[in-house]
């Protein structure tokens, strides 16, 4: 039993220090990688895993590894399937709606992490791949 804390994953190996309670969690998106290996070995009994990425092994350029904890879905009786955006296309003006008026109400509040200058956009790129951002990137002008 246990959680996950995935910038500290990232950076300490598996399972290190933890925060999501995956014993109450009936669905949890991951995006492949060590991340993907914890919360597998971590997995609630009937858990779902959703994947929608794997944005750790983009710029892989050998073979990529595969989840080194996969049985634990028979074990757990668990699930695991993709998707991707184009899945809910139709649905997109529906959300925008939806999101905005959230936005606008305060229901949920958009974080942004803003860097500095144009030469600096490579830098803020390279952020979405280390995690080192909190929020939406934005490069500030």
């Amino acid at each position: 039993m246990g959680e996950i804390n995935w910038r500290r994953v990232l950076t300490c190996g598996s399972g290190a220090g933890l925060t999501w309670s995956l014993l109450s969690v009936p669905l949890l998106i991951v995006f492949g990688g060590e991340i993907l290996d914890a919360c597998l070995a971590q997995l609630a009994l009937r858990g779902r895993v959703v994947l929608c990425g794997a944005i750790s092994s983009y710029n892989d350029r050998g073979a990529i590894k595969g989840p080194a904890n996969y049985r634990n879905l028979i074990v757990k009786r668990g699930r695991m399937e993709g998707f991707i955006i184009l899945d809910y296309l139709d649905r997109f003006p529906e959300a925008q709606a939806e999101m905005a008026g959230w936005l606008g109400s305060g229901q949920i509040k958009a974080a942004e992490h803003i860097v500095e200058g144009l030469e600096r956009a490579p830098e803020a790129l390279n952020l979405l791949f280390t995690g080192g951002n909190t929020g939406k990137v934005i490069v500030q002008v």
